[in-house]
């Protein structure tokens, strides 16, 4: 998800699904994945691709 949350639109639908399926659910940035990557040791964390379908792709290393 875009950091506004409100795309990509696929992922701004799920957002709501997720809320009102489950307690506290919804999607995730980037930075929200970042954070815990380099929290586990993963470094060269980057985002490689963004896609309107949610099929976004994040690369990342442990040493």
């Amino acid at each position: 998800m875009e950091p506004d949350r409100t795309s990509p639109a696929a992922g701004a639908v799920c957002a709501v699904n997720m809320l009102v399926g489950t307690p506290g659910g919804g999607t995730c940035t980037f930075e929200e994945i970042k954070g815990p990557l380099e929290s586990a040791g993963f470094v060269k964390i980057n985002l490689i691709r963004t896609g309107g379908r949610m099929d976004g792709l994040v690369e990342a290393f442990k040493p």
